[in-house]
């Protein structure tokens, strides 16, 4: 397969799959004076990176949008480099839950590509599609890497051939962090769980009644029937 091949596949998939993405009201503003190709670049460049994707059309895609895009939202000011760069980061950030940056960023390098896999691995899962969804998401990624993150590092300190007071101390806290970060995760994957299940129906049919103390009953005394006082 070519490489010009492979890029139009590229940017077919990304038309089709960055429809999706849903545009934020505050980039729609920022926007509003730029054309609908522009947003639509954007969008693609959006759905690529929360993808995952690292190719030449990618990387062509994002320097389109730095030097064409980007100077029309300052009025076509021209922008120095570091200004585009900062542009591009703060529209990473606004579609967050789209490119999970945010979330690249809240742990540690070791488990970035981690908690970003899990993450997808969790939207397909439940098939995430509000924001609320895609944020626990994330919270049950981060969790979950930090989790691993301290893990690893009380395992280290069980390893150590002596004890002081600072790595007892070091110790304790890890665990308290371990636990802490534990917890974060069952809470929100119970909650993403929940929030994923489906309503129940339940209709009821009873032939037995349960009376409260002090609650009148009324009875329909049957003409056949003698019932005696107690």
């Amino acid at each position: 397969m070519t490489t010009n091949t492979t890029n139009k596949e590229i940017v077919e998939e990304t038309e089709a799959k960055s429809s999706s993405i849903s545009i934020p009201k505050e980039l729609k503003d920022i926007t509003s004076t730029i054309s609908e190709d522009d947003i639509r670049t954007l969008s693609q460049y959006v759905y690529a990176v929360s993808a995952g994707m690292r190719t030449k059309a990618i990387y062509e895609m994002r320097n389109k949008i730095h030097d064409e895009i980007l100077p029309k939202f300052m009025g076509n000011k021209t922008l120095t480099s570091k200004e585009k760069s900062a542009l591009l980061a703060k529209i990473d950030y606004m579609f967050g839950l789209d490119t999970q940056v945010p979330l690249w960023e809240s742990v540690s390098n070791k488990y970035a590509v981690l908690a970003i896999r899990f993450s997808k691995q969790l939207i397909e899962e439940y098939d995430c599609k509000t924001a609320s969804e895609k944020a626990l998401t994330q919270i049950v990624a981060n969790a979950f890497a930090r989790v691993m993150e301290f893990s690893n590092t009380l395992g280290k300190c069980r390893n150590l051939e002596y004890a002081r007071n600072e790595v007892n101390g070091y110790y304790s806290i890890i665990s308290k962090e371990l636990d802490r970060a534990n917890r974060q995760f069952i809470a929100a994957l119970t909650t993403l769980k929940q929030l994923k299940a489906p309503s129940l129906e339940i209709n009821v049919k009873a032939k037995t009644a349960f009376v409260a103390e002090n609650q009148q009953l009324n009875i329909t005394q049957n003409n056949n029937e003698n019932i005696e006082p107690k």
